[in-house]
Parts: C-alpha cells; sequence; structure tokens
C-alpha cells in the first residue's frame, strides 16, 4: 500500500507539472513576445463606402460595445497602430483569430499617404490559416509607419464578435508563437497516441467496455486537436475557416458525448441507479445527433444553433454531480481519480460557456483550455484505468481462488482426503491412454 501511495503522489505531480509547464510557457511567451494588441472599433458597412471616404470618420466606429452584441452583417474595423508596433530591421505580420464569416481584407494606411491592400489567399501553398486558428498577413516595409489598419469583414456572424483579439508582431515572435503551438498540439497527440494504442491493446486482452469508451474518448479528443488547433489548413488547401468551424465545433460535442459513455462506464455498473444510465445515454445520443446537425446546417441559422450547442453542455454539470453522489454513497475506490481526473475538463468547460456567453474576454489560454483540460483528464484516467485493471486482476484472483477451493472440497473425501469417485473418473477421462479398471471389493474396510 505504501509503494502503491507514493506511485499515486508522483504520478499527480507528474499531471499537475504536465499542466504548469504549458500554463508557464504560455506566460513567458506573452512576456517575452514583442507583439502589440491593437484594438478593434467597428461599424457596418452602408452602400457604395470606400475604406478612403470611412477612414477619416472616426466617430463612426464604435470601440465599447461588445461585439458579439451585434447584428450580423459586413463591418469596417478600424485600428490605430501606435508607434511602439514598428520595428526598422524585421517585417510585422498581422494575426487575428478565426471566426464565422465570409472573410476579410485589410488596407493598411501609412502616415505618408501610401496604401497597401491586403487578403488571404487560401489557395496558397502555405495559406493565411495557422496554428492556433489565427489568420496570419505578413504586412510589407514601407518606409513610412503604418498609422492605421482599416479591415472590411464580410457577412461576419458575431458568433464571438467581428474581430477577434487583433494584433501586430515582428516576424520573429510570429514565428515563436507557432512554435509554441507546435509544441502543445504535438504533445496533446502524442500523448493521445500513447494511451490509445495501450488501451487498445488492454481491451483485445480484457474485452472490458470502459476501455472501449475510454478509447473511443480519446480518438474524438484526436479529431477535435486536429480541426481545433488549425492543423487541417496545411493538409486541406483551401478550407475556409467557417468550414474548420462546422466540424471543430460538432467535434467538442462528440468528445464530450464520448467523456459521458466513459463515465458511465468508469465505475461499478451495479452501483449506478438505472435512472443516471438512461439520462447519461440520452444526453450523449443528443448531443451526438445534434453535432451531425450542426455540421449539416451550418453557417445558416449560425446564431440560433450555436445557442442551442452551447445550452447542451447545461446538462454535463449536474450529471457529474449525480456520479459524484452515487459514487460518495457506495463508497467506490474510483472516486478521487474521478474528481481529480475531471476537474480539468469541467473548468476548461466553464471557461469556454463563460467566453461564450460574453462573460469572460478571449484569451489564448481560453482558447486552449479544452485541450489542457482534456489532456490532464487522459493522463489521471489512465491511471484510474490501471487501478481498475488491478481491482479487476485481484477480483478474479480471488475467483480462481475461490473456484479451486471449492473444487478440492467437492473431489476429496473429508475423512481420508482421497480423491471421491467423481475426481477419480475425471482424472481418468483426462488421459488418452489405454486404461484397464480393476474394482476391488474390500470387506470391513474402516476395520
Amino acid at each position: 500500500m505504501r509503494v502503491r501511495g507514493k506511485f499515486i503522489s508522483r504520478y499527480r505531480q507528474l499531471a499537475a507539472f504536465y499542466v504548469l509547464v504549458f500554463v508557464a510557457f504560455f506566460s513567458a511567451s506573452a512576456v517575452q513576445a514583442k507583439t502589440t494588441d491593437l484594438v478593434p472599433c467597428v461599424t457596418q458597412v452602408r452602400p457604395g463606402e470606400t475604406v478612403a471616404t470611412i477612414a477619416s470618420d472616426a466617430r463612426r466606429f464604435d470601440c465599447t460595445t461588445p461585439q458579439s452584441s451585434l447584428p450580423p452583417g459586413d463591418y469596417w474595423v478600424r485600428m490605430s497602430v501606435p508607434a511602439s508596433a514598428h520595428s526598422n530591421d524585421q517585417g510585422l505580420i498581422f494575426r487575428t483569430a478565426s471566426l464565422w464569416d465570409k472573410g476579410f481584407e485589410i488596407t493598411a494606411i501609412h502616415a505618408d499617404g501610401h496604401t497597401q491592400y491586403y487578403q488571404p489567399d487560401l489557395t496558397q501553398k502555405i495559406g493565411p490559416m495557422r496554428l492556433g486558428a489565427t489568420v496570419v498577413l505578413p504586412i510589407k516595409r514601407h518606409d513610412s509607419p503604418i498609422s492605421m489598419l482599416v479591415a472590411r469583414v464580410n457577412q461576419s456572424a458575431i458568433i464571438r464578435g467581428v474581430m477577434l483579439a487583433p494584433q501586430l508582431s515582428v516576424a520573429e515572435d510570429a514565428i515563436r508563437y507557432e512554435m509554441g503551438m507546435a509544441v502543445l498540439y504535438a504533445g496533446f497527440v502524442g500523448l493521445c497516441i500513447a494511451l490509445l494504442v495501450y488501451n487498445i491493446a488492454l481491451w483485445r486482452a480484457m474485452r472490458e467496455k470502459f476501455l472501449l469508451a475510454y478509447c473511443s474518448m480519446v480518438a474524438a479528443m484526436m479529431a477535435y486537436a486536429f480541426f481545433t488547433s488549425g492543423a487541417v489548413h496545411y493538409v486541406v488547401s483551401g478550407m475556409s475557416g467557417s468550414d474548420r468551424l462546422r466540424i471543430t465545433i460538432p467535434l467538442l460535442a462528440l468528445s464530450a458525448s464520448t467523456g459521458l459513455i466513459f463515465i458511465r462506464y468508469f465505475f461499478e455498473a451495479s452501483s449506478i441507479p438505472k435512472w443516471l444510465v438512461r439520462a447519461t445515454i440520452v444526453h450523449a445520443a443528443a448531443m451526438s445527433t445534434y453535432s451531425i446537425f450542426y455540421a449539416a446546417v451550418a453557417p445558416n441559422f449560425i446564431g440560433a444553433l450555436d445557442q442551442i450547442y452551447m445550452l447542451g453542455f447545461l446538462p454535463m454539470p449536474f450529471l457529474f454531480c449525480a456520479y459524484l453522489w452515487t459514487a460518495w454513497q457506495q463508497n467506490d475506490p474510483l472516486l478521487r481519480y474521478f474528481l481529480i481526473a475531471w476537474s480539468g475538463p469541467i473548468v476548461s468547460v466553464a471557461a469556454r460557456m463563460l467566453h461564450g456567453f460574453g462573460m469572460l474576454p478571449y484569451h489564448v489560454l481560453i482558447e486552449n483550455s479544452t485541450l489542457l483540460g482534456l489532456a490532464f483528464e487522459a493522463l489521471v484516467s489512465s491511471l484510474a484505468i490501471g487501478h481498475r485493471v488491478r481491482m479487476l486482476a485481484q477480483a478474479r484472483d480471488r475467483a480462481e481462488i475461490a473456484e479451486a477451493n471449492a473444487m478440492l472440497m467437492a473431489d476429496t473425501d473429508p475423512l481420508t482426503g482421497l480423491l471421491n469417485r467423481r475426481a477419480f473418473l475425471r482424472k481418468l477421462l483426462e488421459h488418452n491412454s489405454n486404461w484397464t479398471l480393476i474394482l476391488v471389493d474390500i470387506d470391513h474396510f474402516k476395520r
């Protein structure tokens, strides 16, 4: 027990270290990066307007109203560029988060009046969609610094805003950011592959349902990471941000559904009430079905689809608490693992929901909180699965010992300890050689 306790303590420390490494990485990147956050001010596009007519009319633009509260449509976005954002020896990179829209184009207005037009080209070999699900545009060098950026966003659905977290950074920091994203996503996928292979091997040997459910959850997490990271754009050329989102968002719901199924099989089946099992299956099926509907219908009615999608996650905390209460009442030994493992995803889902409802501002950690939470859950759940396998092995050993004792009692005479007639015949029939059976009747045997 002492060795096992030390192992669990070391594993928890490893899981905590895994999370802290990425938090420290993003914090260090934020401190060291020479990145300037731009303040987007927006106004709706009117017929006949051009960049030349709208750029000088600063009073038209709203910089304070939350963008998520605006109606869908075409928008101008005006961003003043401070002098500190420029670099004499390095080119500038414009970056913004990928949102539900039909694309955008940007005009850079320099201090000497020179203008330069930029538009993301999805047909390029290295497209503008990069890791971290951001759109990147290199800004050409010019003798005069940029004083303003004016963007036109076409058919914005205003799900999280018109233009989210626009930034200007030097090329070196843009490369550092993408390398950091590559480390994060590669580490997550590598972890998932290792867990998937190991648990598939366990499932083939043991045929336990919770192992298959766990493998399904890890596979769904890998698919979600592939799309939410933007890595899909390196494989499928010409894919727009909206096309990626219409697959990414359903994959997150699918990951949550498979996670619910895993929870259902995580505990002993005899300890879970039937109503909770039915509620879990119904909710998981509803989320999976709605995911398919979402992918088929989006981006049409995207506002209503997104609200229903966010509301679909609300029953999950109640189901989570129901499993906690049931496990606590049954004094289930797996409860502590369950609490530790699912604390990460619960926090990440809560952060995403608060951001989706406009209660938390955008941050790169919130955007990647789901992957961090799922990675933590996968690590701790693998420990829980190991403990569950150990419990099954102990139960199997006890059953084998009990079966051996029962057979010994059934096959031997309690007075003499000799094999009885049934055991004698079974031993005889186990051999394929020719035997001659001699029966001897001994009178007065006991005497």
